[in-house]
């Protein structure tokens, strides 16, 4: 197995058995391959980080007292006169005389200039590293750059994020060139830019706008073309199935290509030519997006507009 490979089921062993040790399967592995062992190490590590502290911080003896002696000590500084001022020598001409008289200006316009262009400059980073949003999550959906991500609605999210969801799991997501991602539960893939995705398990359904002309899937085996249209993929352990509900993809695995037409399947497997059959996973596939994206119509009502809103369940059973 590669070490990418065992990185990912180490991360993805960790978010659904939480508190255990590694997978009976992988072990053999991390006992020969140092690279992957540090990966263990430093997930057990993030791990142990996001535990809850219970550390309560009690200042030492003196401290109260050194506060107020310091805010008394500025604010009579601040009451200095210009003429006290110079009496007591803080503002000597020395070699640079018109330097020192302009620094009581000088000082805030500078600050004024960082407290402009350092949010610029933060914000131009994240909007160019930003490729797309959270629109809605339904469980515990896990989102993970360089870090662990927030996965609330809005949240921002850059390059190379992967996304997975454990079982009872759904989010949509929606990138910054209109392509809209339905995810199933029990399946994870990663956004490498706004035009690839990186599909390895689970079931996810693509909305391609019509203008979008160059979007591709690349999945375990073989990858997906695609030319404004919406389908749907699932992968198992053998297969990928590609369910297109408009427009039309082009499928290749291994050099050779088949293209696969609104109600049409078309399955994927190793080292064999694609083939095309009718669609087996229509109803299914128009029916939990349907449910997903309904779910998250609702939320947004009941976040902009209360009153408007379908009641939850519990608040029905009240």
């Amino acid at each position: 197995m590669k070490c990418s490979s065992v990185q990912k089921e180490l991360l993805a062993w960790t978010i659904d058995h939480k508190g255990t040790g590694a997978p009976e399967y992988l072990k053999k592995h991390l006992d020969t391959c140092e690279a992957c062992r540090k990966e263990w190490n430093a997930i057990q590590g993030w791990v142990q980080a996001l535990q809850p502290q219970e550390e309560e911080w009690t200042p030492e003896e003196g401290f109260y007292e050194r506060l107020v002696e310091q805010a008394m000590r500025e604010k009579r500084r601040a009451l200095l006169t210009e003429s006290t001022r110079q009496e007591l020598a803080l503002d000597s001409p020395g070699v640079f005389p018109l330097f020192n008289r302009r620094i009581s200006w000088m000082v805030p316009a500078f600050a004024l200039f960082l407290v402009m262009v350092i949010p610029a400059a933060i914000w131009f980073q994240k909007s160019f590293n930003t490729i797309g949003e959270i629109q809605y999550t339904s469980g515990p959906v896990i989102a993970m750059a360089d870090s662990l991500l927030n996965t609330r609605r809005g949240e921002r999210l850059p390059r190379n994020t992967t996304l997975q969801t454990p079982q009872y799991a759904r989010g949509i997501v929606q990138l910054k060139n209109g392509v809209e991602i339905c995810l199933d539960q029990q399946s994870r893939l990663t956004l490498a830019d706004p035009r690839t995705v990186q599909m390895d398990r689970g079931t996810a359904y693509f909305d391609i706008p019509p203008q979008e002309k160059s979007f591709r899937v690349i999945l375990p085996s073989g990858e997906i073309q695609v030319l404004g249209t919406a389908f749907a993929v699932t992968i198992t352990e053998n297969e990928s199935v590609v369910t297109v509900t408009r427009g039309k993809v082009r499928v290749t695995e291994g050099g050779r290509s088949i293209q696969v037409a609104s109600g049409m399947e078309g399955v994927i497997r190793p080292a064999v030519k694609p083939e095309i059959r009718e669609a087996q996973r229509l109803e299914q596939t128009v029916r939990w997006v349907s449910r997903i994206r309904e779910q998250r119509n609702q939320d947004e009502l009941r976040y902009y507009y209360p009153s408007l809103a379908a009641p939850t369940p519990t608040q029905r059973a009240q």
